[in-house]
């Protein structure tokens, strides 16, 4: 597996092809979005099955430090 936020080396073709296009004509596009869901749904379908927790606190854009109680801070009243 790549390295969060690495492209998979399958999915370079399609990537540069989508970054070549006119953004005026994919700003509201259906097709790119299933697009862009489905490879999100493949690469955490991945990240489970391996147990990558790097990638899946890529996909989600929650950290361990975020989810660390020791990182809360309360205010005093």
């Amino acid at each position: 597996d790549p390295p969060a936020g690495a492209i998979d080396p399958d999915d370079v073709s399609a990537s540069v092809f989508l970054n070549d296009l006119d953004p005026e004509l994919v700003q509201d596009s259906q097709l790119l979005d299933l697009v862009d869901r489905t490879q999100q749904s493949r690469k955490a379908s991945e990240a489970i099955r391996s147990g990558n927790s790097l990638m899946l606190s890529h996909l989600v854009g929650i950290t361990e430090q975020d989810l660390d109680g020791s990182a809360l801070r309360l205010p005093l009243r």
